[in-house]
């Protein structure tokens, strides 16, 4: 204050003698330890004594239309004869100036890499209040004498760049911005790297209608100049003063900007100081479920204080996060999120928040640190982290990312929907792409899917670029440990093809599924009824005389399990008065290798294609724990003779063509591997058949005459 005090009294002295003045504010930003504070001569004559660096003086009369000398001597000199350097000036009557000493004296024995030398810059027209009401006027200064060309990018308000290109010692002249709040981004001039963001509340700092000049100050590596004051900005106000140091802001105070960190349990200690909160980001605070809880933050919690923001990359579908770990020093609160653009909170979806862990911290490192755990992540999407703190408080805490295990039940998806827009679909699990292409009469294998969380899964078409392509969205919440068999089925009404009937297409779930037999001995079926516009009917076993194993099936029903002696059957399909056999089939259990399998039998298709746009055809198909394509099983046209077809076939093993020796005619002639896939089917009254093409292995032959058919297992070589 002295200094000012003094400053004020010289200059009014001075101006005194002087009909026209100009007005002048001098601010100090010389880092070099030798000028820590100067003393400043006006003609000879102690006009600031011990002028601090990072201060100002107040605007104050200048004489004008006369030249002047203004001398620069160390702190505490005796007089002018000790300056260290001398400049002239001649100032504008009426003009305002703004004069910032800047660079090296080159007295210090400290190396400064580099060492610009020590100069008083000038910026006319200078301002001491703004333009117009409402906005502040600020002047920007270069002075960091190791700071490359920069950017001045606004990100708070998304306001851009600022000042295009400021190179050190220049000023960028004012910007008339509207009193608000902003954050300012020091950049590279290629705008690639960040070297930090700033915080500038004008609006806070009630600064509408008044001018300010804004210095970039100190060394950006203060290891190469002999640690000297480290790079910040500065304000100079216009009534003077030690400058006021814009607070630095977190450098991950916004989700494009997150610090990414691992899944492997790392532990790192960060800080919201001076973090802020984003426009718009109030949007996605989490809701006052209470303290404890998994989908929420304590009913006393305001919203969002002072944010920052992490990300990850999900290695696993289950993940806990902590910040109950040593070096926590504040009431943290915790969120997770998914999102589409992490410029955009309103693509911001919250999957899991906590405001104090269950039962606290098991380390006793705080009561009020956060632990979050989620299950039914996406593996290899990335998610967003929010920390902030309860009641705004600031300082350091402590976080870590680790991977967990989710409670999991087992799912099969079988597709059997007829429609001729859903030949084949994409499959998304919570908008991630689950199943590319899934095809008409395929299955998926038996697979994990999240437990006791709520996922959706949501039906596209194939080839779909994203889930908001999806014709249909279909809820999910499993029971842990439970086995699951989904069926898609029904009409989605997109096709042009006229269905009769056409019941909505919809998933049809059976829990309590089996991967395989309750029994060894056994061969567990599940029949479901896929037909859309078939009748109620019963599945009569007709072969080993069984009977009635599936009694009066309607459209999307499933029958439940038939535990089956692993034998081959015949199942006739007949209408639900037992008057009318719609189709007879074959069932080679033992044939085909299903001792302890389970599996899943499906009626599908039309039974009246005309009427359904000629669509597939009604049949039996069946759908193995192993997944892939669908099995058809073989049509017998009639149920009076099912006795044995004796055959034989040679050579085995077979090579080029496989010849068969009866004495009946043979209608149709299939190899079928032991999946029950078939891999060839011949029809006709044939006798040999081309294996020329098929992979060596085991395979079962299939002789089909008349209503009749058998099988002989077959190598092919």
């Amino acid at each position: 204050m002295k200094n000012l005090i003094l400053s004020a009294a010289m200059m009014l002295m001075t101006a005194l003698l002087f009909a026209q003045t100009a007005r002048l504010q001098v601010i100090h930003n010389s880092p070099d330890d030798a000028a820590t504070a100067v003393d400043v001569y006006l003609n000879g004559a102690l006009l600031l004594d011990d002028f601090a660096f990072r201060s100002a003086t107040p605007f104050i009369d200048a004489p004008a239309g006369v030249e002047f000398l203004v001398d620069i001597a160390p702190a505490s000199s005796v007089d002018v004869s000790e300056s260290i350097a001398t400049f002239p000036f001649t100032l504008a009557e009426g003009e305002t100036y703004i004069v910032v000493a800047t660079g090296i004296t080159g007295l210090s024995s400290t190396m400064y890499s580099p060492a610009p030398a020590f100069n008083l810059e000038v910026f006319a027209q200078g301002r001491e209040s703004s333009s117009m009401m409402g906005n502040t006027d600020v002047l920007v200064y270069h002075g960091s004498t190791d700071a490359p060309t920069v950017d001045v990018v606004e990100v708070g308000v998304g306001a851009g760049i600022i000042v295009d290109g400021a190179s050190y010692s220049n000023f960028a002249g004012y910007l008339e911005l509207g009193t608000a709040d902003y954050q300012l981004a020091i950049q590279d001039d290629n705008n690639t790297v960040t070297v930090a963001t700033y915080a500038a509340p004008l609006e806070t700092l009630g600064l509408d209608g008044a001018a300010i000049t804004v210095l970039a100050s100190g060394f950006l590596d203060p290891s190469m100049n002999g640690n000297g004051p480290a790079f910040g900005l500065y304000v100079a106000l216009a009534s003077g003063g030690d400058l006021v140091a814009l607070p630095v802001i977190p450098s991950n105070d916004s989700p494009c900007t997150a610090i990414n960190l691992p899944t492997d349990g790392s532990v790192n200690v960060f800080n919201n100081l001076n973090a802020t909160v984003q426009a718009d980001e109030a949007s996605i605070t989490p809701a006052q479920t209470g303290c404890q809880m998994q989908d929420g933050w304590c009913t006393a919690e305001s919203g969002i204080d002072n944010s920052v923001w992490f990300s990850f990359t999900a290695t696993s579908a289950a993940v806990v996060v902590t910040t109950c770990e040593m070096g926590n020093e504040i009431d943290t609160q915790v969120a997770l999120y998914s999102a589409t653009d992490c410029s955009d909170f309103s693509s911001f979806s919250l999957l899991g928040a906590n405001d104090d862990a269950i039962g606290s911290c098991s380390n006793g490192t705080s009561i009020y640190a956060s632990t979050l755990e989620f299950c039914g992540l996406n593996v290899g999407e990335t998610y967003w982290i929010l920390v902030d703190s309860y009641d705004a408080e600031q300082g350091d805490f402590a976080l870590s990312i680790a991977e967990s295990t989710c409670p999991t039940a087992r799912l099969q998806v079988i597709h059997n929907s007829p429609d001729d827009a859903a030949t084949a679909v994409d499959v998304y699990l919570n908008g991630a792409l689950l199943l590319d292409d899934f095809a008409f009469r395929s299955a998926t294998p038996f697979i994990d899917a999240p437990a006791g969380v709520e996922f959706l899964v949501d039906i596209a078409p194939a080839s779909s670029v994203d889930v908001s392509e999806s014709i249909a969205t279909f809820p999910f919440t499993l029971a842990e440990g439970e086995t699951y068999i989904v069926v898609a089925t029904g009409i989605t009404g997109l096709s042009s093809t006229m269905y009769s009937p056409a019941p909505a297409f919809n998933l049809e779930v059976f829990a309590q599924g089996r991967e395989s037999s309750s029994m060894m001995g056994n061969t567990d079926v599940l029949v479901y009824h896929g037909s859309t516009d078939a009748p109620t009917v019963d599945v009569v076993e007709v072969g080993v005389g069984a009977g009635i194993i599936v009694d009066g099936a309607s459209y999307s029903n499933f029958a439940g399990y038939l535990e089956l002696g692993t034998a081959d059957y015949q199942l006739a399909i007949q209408d639900d008065n037992n008057t009318v056999t719609v189709a007879t089939y074959a069932a080679p259990l033992e044939t085909l290798g299903l001792d302890g399998a389970a599996i899943t039998v499906l009626a599908s298709g039309f039974l009246d294609p005309s009427m359904n746009g000629n669509g597939p055809a009604f049949g039996l198909f069946v759908a193995l724990a192993s997944g892939g394509d669908l099995v058809e099983l073989p049509l017998v046209t009639g149920v009076n003779d099912i006795s044995s077809i004796e055959f034989s076939v040679y050579p085995i093993p077979a090579q080029e063509v496989l010849n068969v020796r009866t004495a009946e005619r043979v209608d149709a002639l299939q190899i079928i591997d032991l999946q029950g896939r078939m891999i060839r089917n011949e029809s006709g009254n044939i006798t040999q058949i081309d294996v020329s093409g098929i992979a060596p292995g085991t395979y079962n032959v299939a002789v089909v005459s008349g209503e009749r058919i058998s099988y002989q297992k077959l190598i092919i070589e």
